[in-house]
């Protein structure tokens, strides 16, 4: 099983998923002088492989809070970079990009609680 640690408080998890012509020893050589961390890599070809990097950095956007509606699915969630009350963030929603052709997929895992 394969696991990704929290990130600190006030941060948030990067995860980046990315096909590859370069061999394992190049791109962990890559992240060396970099906060990132290879998490898996596997050849997929001789051609092409597959890796998994994440690191942790500043959430650089705005508090998101779900609708309060009586038909909203999650009322009342707020992810943010303030945990007042030492929730934990114990929901997680993960967002990810729509990558185009070489870019990576880049997804961000927010932590929430119940607002009050």
């Amino acid at each position: 099983m394969l696991w990704i640690p929290a990130a600190p408080p006030g941060d948030a998890t990067f995860v980046e998923i990315a096909f590859t012509a370069e061999d394992e020893f190049a791109v962990s050589s890559a992240f060396i002088d970099s906060n990132r961390t290879l998490i898996s890599f596997t050849q997929i070809s001789e051609a092409e492989a597959l890796f998994v990097s994440s690191y942790h950095g500043d959430w650089q956007n705005s508090d998101l809070k779900s609708p309060s509606a009586t038909n909203s699915i999650f009322p009342d969630l707020l992810f943010s970079e303030h945990d007042p009350a030492l929730t934990g963030r114990p929901v997680r929603i993960r967002i990810a990009s729509l990558p185009r052709d070489g870019d990576a997929v880049l997804i961000h895992e927010l932590g929430g609680y119940k607002a009050q």
